[in-house]
């Protein structure tokens, strides 16, 4: 049977309830225990909605690239969002058999915290709005407030109203030639001459502040350090100075099962494979890259507050929003940003070994202290570069 004739019957068999049980039958770990679900309200016709929990090690690009690479490598692709077929998802479409003759098309959703951080967002934008309705360009507006437990207060004069930033952000990585950064802001303020106040907004629980692989796994030189990947092998060139029964090892081994890439330590607690993560200061520039982008610093500020209505309150003529931290200098989060490489299912990085391409499947995000050192911290080995070399270090207390 010739190419053309077998993608012609892969599509014509193309149904969505084939695919959805393709789907669940694959991700059957992921969805027993809460990680991925299927949005039954939504998956009608040819839309299968997928719901995945971005609280936990997996993110709707691990799905993504699990399903083009490994569920329909021969028979899909991803539609860019805006395009014809992309649906309503900011990371596009995912279409199974041909678009318009016989396909499905998935749309993967953020569910969990990550979810609830968009209503967050919203209601930012929302309360603004209500407490400057009928201000435009032509009137002084409001001041706007942002007061923060510690009673740092970060002002905004002349606020006419706000908008969500949303899926229309500019998401270009750095690259060998570009010093551009993501942009950060969830909410921009307007002010009565048009300019913008940029508003970055982390919930009181969020743990992690970027997820930095596809640009700081090769390369540091952006952020005046070296790559993940010098760290990962280096510290598994590195030896602790902590013997187990008088033998030495390493700081980290490289081992790979089913084609991954997984760093272990025999005195990790996590059992059977012994894998740990590990985890370095960020230098000054990740700290502008991972939490200001190229849009927040000395032009907005970041806040940390899982918004209610309680949280506003008007004062005359200014409107003060209460929250928990405001940060608007790197001395206000300076001591809260690390860098943490571990394991994760579906991580799209490879490298080769012997001429056999394998999967890296580790995450490289910039996180904070709690995240590095918390209830995972028996599982972390903390490292130092000096120069060309490392050294173990204690947790931080």
């Amino acid at each position: 049977m010739r190419a053309s004739t077998v993608q012609a019957t892969q599509n014509s068999n193309v149904t969505l309830k084939g695919v959805t049980e393709k789907i669940e039958e694959h991700f059957e770990l992921l969805i027993a225990n809460g990680l991925i679900s299927v949005n039954t309200e939504k998956t009608y016709g040819v839309n299968l909605y997928l719901q995945v929990n971005e609280d936990t090690s997996i993110s709707r690009l691990d799905v993504q690239d699990e399903i083009l690479k490994k569920i329909y490598p021969n028979n899909s692709l991803l539609v860019e969002p805006g395009s014809p077929g992309s649906g309503d998802s900011s990371l596009g479409g995912l279409l199974v058999g041909e678009y318009q003759h016989a396909y499905v098309r998935i749309v993967l959703q953020r569910a969990g915290t990550a979810a609830r951080g968009i209503g967050n967002e919203n209601e930012l934008a929302k309360q603004i709005n209500w407490h400057t309705r009928g201000q435009t360009r032509d009137t002084v507006g409001i001041t706007v407030k942002f007061r923060s437990k510690d009673r740092k207060e970060y002002t905004v004069h002349n606020v006419i109203g706000a908008e969500g930033v949303g899926t229309v952000k500019k998401n270009k990585d750095l690259d060998q030639s570009s010093e551009e950064q993501f942009p950060k802001s969830d909410v921009n303020i307007i002010r009565s001459k048009g300019e913008t106040v940029p508003v970055s907004i982390k919930q009181d629980n969020a743990s992690l502040w970027a997820s930095v692989e596809s640009w700081y796994y090769e390369n540091g030189g952006h952020v005046n350090d070296k790559s993940a990947k010098w760290y990962i092998e280096n510290a598994a060139a590195t030896e602790d100075k902590n013997k187990i029964n008088g033998v030495a090892h390493n700081l980290i081994e490289l081992k790979v099962v089913s084609n991954a890439y997984i760093l272990t330590n025999p005195t990790s607690n996590n059992k059977p494979l012994n894998k740990v993560r590990l985890v370095w200061k960020a230098s000054e520039k990740m700290i502008d890259a991972a939490l200001f982008g190229s849009d927040i610093y000395g032009k907005g500020l970041i806040v940390r507050k899982t918004f209610n209505k309680d949280d506003f309150k008007l004062e005359g003529q200014t409107l003060v929003v209460h929250t928990n931290q405001n940060i608007v200098e790197k001395k206000d989060a300076s001591g809260d940003v690390y860098m943490i490489c571990y394991y994760t299912q579906g991580r799209s990085l490879s490298y080769k070994h012997n001429d056999i391409q394998k999967n890296i499947t580790i995450a490289v995000r910039a996180c904070t202290k709690s995240f590095a050192f918390g209830k995972y911290g028996t599982n972390t080995i903390f490292v130092k570069r000096n120069n060309n070399t490392l050294q173990f270090q204690n947790k931080p207390v």
